[in-house]
Parts: C-alpha cells; structure tokens; sequence
C-alpha cells in the first residue's frame, strides 16, 4: 500500500503544495519564448541554439515523467516533492545566474527534471486523499495547469518591460521556498515505502481504465498543440491587429480552460456524463467552426471558437483527471506521469502538425488553396474527436456491463 490519507481531516497544505508544483512547471513551459530572440544576443549565439532551453527542457520534463512518478510511489511522494522544489528552486537560481548559453540551457535542463517531480507528484499526492478531498483538488490542479500558460507570456512581456530577463528565473525561487517548507511540514505518510513494481509499468495500459484515460489525454494534447500554435499564425496571416491584441486574443483558448473549473460545478458528477454530453461534443462544435469559417477569417468566430474549445478540453481534461484519481493508490505519482506524459507527447505532436501544414508558402497559394489548407488541418481534429467519441462511447458500455 501506499500513503493514503483516505478518512483523515483535509489538509490544506496539499492544495498549496499541488497548486505551487503544477503551476510553475507549466508556467516555465513557455515563459521564456517571448525573451529567445534577447537571450541569443545576450549570449551572441543562434537563436537555433538558444531555442535548446525550450526544447530540451520540455525533452527532459516528458522522458523523466514515469521514472519520477515510480520514484514517488516507491519513497514517498513527500520526498519526490522534496526534492523536485530544492532541484527546480536551485536551477532557477542557476539560469538567472547564467553568463554563458551552455550555462543557461544545462539549468534550464535541471528545471526540466524538477518540473518532472514535481507534475507527476503533485497528481500523486493528490490521488491518495479522500474521495471529497480529490474533487477540490481537481478544481486547484486545473486551475494551476490553465493559469500557467497564461500567465507565461504576460507576466513575460511585463517583466521584459521594466526588468530584466534574469528576473524571470528569480521569481520562481520563493515560490519554491514556499512549497518546499509546506512540504517539509507535512506529517510522515504512513506505508511510504513500498514496491511499485518495473521502472515502465507498461502493464497499467493493458487496464482498460488507465488506457482510456492515457488515450483521452493524448488526444487533448493533440487538439490543444494545434489550437496554440496555429491560432497566433493564422491571426497574423488573415488579420490586420498588432501583436499585444493577437497575444490577448490567443488566451481565448486558457481563459476557456479556466471557465470550465466554474462549469463543471454547475453540471452532473458523473464524469462520463460530462466527456460524452458536454465535453467531446463541445471541443468537436468549436473545430466545426474553425473548419466552417476557412474560407472567411473572422477573428470574432475565433475567439468563440477557442472559448468553447477551452471550456470542452478543460471539462475533458479534468473529468480524465478524476477517474485517473479513483484508480491504484499505490501507483498514483506513476499514473499521474503517464496522464502527463501522454498529454506532453500529444502538444508535441498537435504543434508539429499544425507547423507542417501551415509551413507552406502563402505567396504562392491562391484563396481556395490557402482555404482547402486551413480545412485540413481543422479537419483531421475533427475526424480524431469523432473517434474519441466513438471510444468514450464503447468504454461506457463496457463499464456498465462489468458493474
């Protein structure tokens, strides 16, 4: 068995340790984009070189994901966080520091493998309190997952306004100071120590549970890396608004993840309920849109589109959340890896898609051509939404008949 705090009084230091570790491993995901370009002449490098922070923290943060969830699971998710929140606070420091580009990017690898601690972790200690404690929990982690990206860029541009880059990385040094003593001053779990099994549990996908849970959060990362990355290209392509109004335009999407926290109190408990009626439904009405306003960009269409796709994919995603939590006790930290990891590998996957057909060269493409493109690559969503569907609808089943 492992620490489970089932029937015990709430503690709240969970909801601030949970909320600090799910936070800034998503806000550091992209905060930096907006100072590569700074970053390559401070440090008179290519921005090819540079943009090696970015890509081999989040390289570091999804192959580290499960050896730090079966870590957690073995010696206690208070020591995984521990050392996730020392590790990432040591590495801000040093990337704050850095005078140099290796220096910089071998920091920014060391907060790759705390932001790994730290996400599968926090899903983990989540997983293991009590049933009521787990759907307020669910509100903290959402919630710390969509402000993240938010706040990424903003809080970016306005300290590049009046502060310098370094600052970027300091701030994230109380933040961890904080978690780590209200970590530090939790009470020892019981049965902290146990054997979780191999390192790759490869056997939890043959549960049929966690692989519908693996496959919905693969396929939300999917929709969410296109939505993110083709909307600001798209906006800048067909629309004539400066760049500070795009950018506010483009948090449609996590301002919709946000709204869903609010939504999903107003609707049914039954999960299932949610991902069939309101949450694949909606993300599938909203790439409808996208499909059907290809032909005439309309940034108001936009904005309601990526709204209700926030509010569908946020429902989806918290909803997954859930029933990953009802699952092994002793395997949360590793299960709430895996929902990471799979979502991680599907924003990849989503980004480079969207990148690959929108890479063409709009000069030379007529109106219907540069229609049929933005078409396919809102198509191909909808076909994979329509078979989650299909699936979702198919596991209902099957749960009903082995109840």
């Amino acid at each position: 068995m492992s620490d489970q705090t089932t029937d015990v009084k709430p503690s709240y230091s969970i909801y601030i340790i949970c909320g600090l570790g799910l936070f800034l491993s998503t806000l550091d995901t992209g905060i930096i984009n907006l100072i590569l370009n700074s970053l390559a002449i401070n440090f008179a490098t290519s921005l090819t070189f540079i943009g090696l922070s970015v890509t081999l923290y989040l390289l570091f943060l999804i192959i580290l994901l499960i050896p730090s969830g079966w870590f957690g699971d073995v010696y206690g998710q208070k020591a995984a966080l521990i050392l996730g929140f020392l590790l990432f606070a040591i590495t801000s420091f040093l990337a704050g520091f850095s005078e140099s580009a290796w220096q910089f990017i071998l920091a920014r690898c060391g907060q790759g493998i705390a932001a790994a601690l730290l996400q599968a972790n926090c899903l983990g200690l989540a997983g293991i309190q009590s049933t009521k404690q787990k759907l307020q929990l669910n509100v903290v982690i959402m919630l710390a997952i969509s402000i993240g990206p938010i706040l990424g860029p903003s809080l970016s541009g306005f300290i590049l306004q009046y502060w310098q880059w370094r600052l970027l990385f300091f701030i994230n040094i109380p933040f961890c100071i904080l978690g780590l003593a209200v970590t530090l001053s939790l009470a020892k779990l019981p049965n902290s120590r146990h054997r979780a099994g191999t390192l790759f549990s490869f056997e939890l996908l043959l549960q049929s549970t966690i692989r519908y849970v693996a496959i919905g959060s693969f396929i939300f990362g999917f929709t969410a890396g296109v939505i993110f990355s083709a909307f600001p290209i798209i906006l800048i392509r067909e629309t004539n608004y400066p760049i500070d109004i795009i950018g506010l335009i483009c948090m449609a999407s996590p301002v919709g993840v946000t709204l869903s926290v609010l939504i999903k109190k107003l609707l049914a408990n039954d999960v299932n309920q949610i991902i069939m009626i309101y949450a694949l439904p909606t993300m599938l009405l909203a790439f409808t849109l996208f499909w059907g306003i290809s032909l005439n960009i309309s940034a108001c269409a936009y904005i309601v589109a990526a709204l209700g796709y926030g509010i569908g994919g946020g429902l989806l995603q918290s909803s997954l959340i859930h029933v990953a939590m009802q699952q092994q006790p002793d395997r949360q930290s590793t299960i709430g890896g895996m929902l990471r990891l799979c979502q991680n590998l599907g924003i990849i996957l989503g980004t480079e898609y969207a990148l690959a057909i929108l890479g063409t060269n709009i000069s030379n493409v007529d109106l219907a051509q540069k229609a049929e493109m933005y078409q396919l690559l809102w198509g191909l969503n909808i076909i994979i939404l329509i078979c989650m569907f299909i699936y979702s609808f198919r596991y209902n089943q099957k749960s009903k008949n082995n109840q």
